[in-house]
């Protein structure tokens, strides 16, 4: 009787008072490393440590957060591009994986603890899962931390605790004279430490509440979130449905067709492939040459040949985009799709991939003559993707049970972090570069806007041969003014290796020459 009536009168678990500490002290780190402070080797720390947290309070075993391929390759991905902060200096992508990172670290903790599939096993699982971050069981698991406070103050709590409180002052009352003669022996020990005390009253003292309140909103809101997330979790892993669910993907049944009359889907895409099958043509011909006399009077085929690679590129999107379309609106019951629109997919896919090339292609002959730049980089990574989408399309025509969908979801994240780590402004600089021995010319105050991770291959530039390249050295000057700038702003948590070797080779290099004078 005393036990059950003890059980009704505590308010919350144990386990739930220690994992809401857990995260009052994530809210605290995320507080401290990423508010009002720019991202640095601080995302890696606090992508490790969310991970630590989790496979101990989840209680995961390393079968479970690493059951297969799968699940390597996206552990993979994360790392890299956690360490992108540190190790690269890219800040497009800097900002685009704020919302990639914590949708790829959500998909695979909610795998590892409830057993759920990949988005690309079976999207639209895959896809209801994630929906779960902020969905109305983690709503509702946030508030339990609200509850807790509320029912401390209530009687039945009060009288309870009141003997602990009493005991806990009095521990307070004894310590005191204690930590008195503690503080005085650690303060004459180290001077640092000494003068660290004289300073805190003063900082105390000038503490407000406009300093500090959005530092403590910020760590509740961190706190609770992740408390109502990480409860989720729990749940999940206790009712997870792990054998039946890992790995595999959707059965054919799953995909329900709108169910398009082959006529009409058969009319588009003939249509369709007689102006991509005439333009697929016209592309390999002229690639040998064989319309130079055919071009208007005041166009060359240089000229030619490097127009409409974007135009291209968005017939490129649209193809794959009627590619999916029609495979969802013509396969039959059994997934499977009529043999003439097979057939007519299959020669649209073919036509797309001569277009893809022929866009890739004048895109290198645009650069050859305009230089290098960070769009076009990655207009020439987004071609070389599409080919690979499309490859995907060839096959999902000749394997009718090949999950298309979840497959470029994969090749999606894959692709996507092997962009982030390519370096693309290394290779802006050194294309440009190349192309300024071959033809003398270049744009310097482009090449000095770019970022740290070009520096070291200007600078092997700036010393090889670069030094008579006019306005080169006062770029590499201005970025150097800029990066001692941006290091005397920078807290700890912003640091990031391509910028500290940047600043040490601009240094050395822009004072060598003052040396040599």
């Amino acid at each position: 009787m005393s036990s059950e009536s003890n059980s009704h009168s505590v308010p919350y678990s144990r386990y739930d008072l220690t994992l809401l500490a857990v995260t009052a002290g994530f809210g605290i780190g995320f507080d401290v490393l990423f508010v009002q402070q720019g991202l640095g080797i601080s995302v890696p720390l606090f992508a490790a440590a969310l991970y630590i947290m989790s496979i101990r309070v989840l209680r995961l075993e390393r079968k479970e957060w690493l059951r297969d391929a799968s699940d390597i390759v996206l552990l993979a991905c994360i790392t890299l591009l956690c360490l992108t902060y540190a190790l690269t200096d890219q800040p497009l992508f800097q900002v685009l994986n704020v919302v990639a990172l914590p949708l790829l670290i959500t998909a695979h903790l909610q795998r590892a603890a409830g057993g759920v599939v990949l988005l690309w096993h079976d999207w639209r699982r895959g896809f209801k899962a994630l929906g779960g971050v902020a969905g109305p069981k983690t709503i509702v698991r946030m508030a339990i931390p609200f509850r807790m406070a509320g029912a401390m103050f209530s009687p039945r709590f009060r009288k309870e605790r009141s003997r602990q409180l009493l005991l806990v002052l009095l521990g307070l009352i004894i310590s005191y004279p204690l930590l008195i003669v503690v503080l005085t022996l650690l303060s004459s020990a180290d001077r640092l430490f000494g003068s660290l005390l004289e300073v805190l009253p003063e900082f105390l003292g000038q503490l407000n509440i406009q300093t500090w309140l959005p530092h403590l909103i910020w760590i509740v809101l961190v706190a609770i979130y992740l408390f109502g997330y990480m409860s989720r979790l729990i749940e999940a892993r206790k009712q997870s449905v792990l054998n039946d669910w890992a790995g595999g993907p959707a059965s054919p049944s799953t995909y329900v067709s709108i169910g398009l009359d082959p006529i009409i889907s058969g009319t588009v895409l003939t249509v369709v492939n007689l102006v991509y099958v005439l333009f697929a043509v016209i592309q390999i011909i002229s690639a040998f040459g064989g319309l130079r006399g055919m071009l208007p009077e005041d166009t060359t085929y240089a000229e030619y040949a490097r127009e409409g690679f974007f135009e291209l590129l968005a017939v490129s999107i649209i193809n794959y985009v009627l590619f999916l379309g029609m495979h969802l609106v013509c396969q039959r019951k059994d997934s499977k799709l009529p043999r003439g629109i097979k057939i007519l997919l299959g020669i649209l896919t073919l036509c797309t991939l001569v277009i893809v090339v022929s866009a890739y292609i004048r895109l290198s002959l645009y650069e050859e003559a305009y230089g290098f730049s960070y769009l076009r980089i990655l207009v020439h990574a987004f071609l070389i993707y599409l080919a690979v989408m499309f490859g995907l399309a060839i096959y999902k025509l000749w394997k009718s049970k090949f999950n298309l969908v979840g497959w470029t979801l994969a090749a999606s994240v894959i692709a996507y972090t092997i962009v982030n780590a390519m370096g693309i402004d290394a290779m802006i600089a050194r294309g440009n570069i190349d192309r300024y021995r071959e033809t003398g010319k270049i744009d310097v105050e482009y090449l000095g806007d770019l970022s740290a991770d070009a520096v070291p291959t200007l600078v092997r530039w700036y010393e090889a041969d670069g030094r008579e390249v006019p306005g080169l050295e006062v770029q590499l000057a201005d970025k150097l003014r800029r990066l001692k700038e941006d290091a005397a702003e920078s807290s700890w948590t912003e640091w990031n290796l391509p910028k500290q070797r940047a600043l040490n080779l601009l240094d050395e290099a822009l004072n060598k020459k003052d040396r040599e004078l």
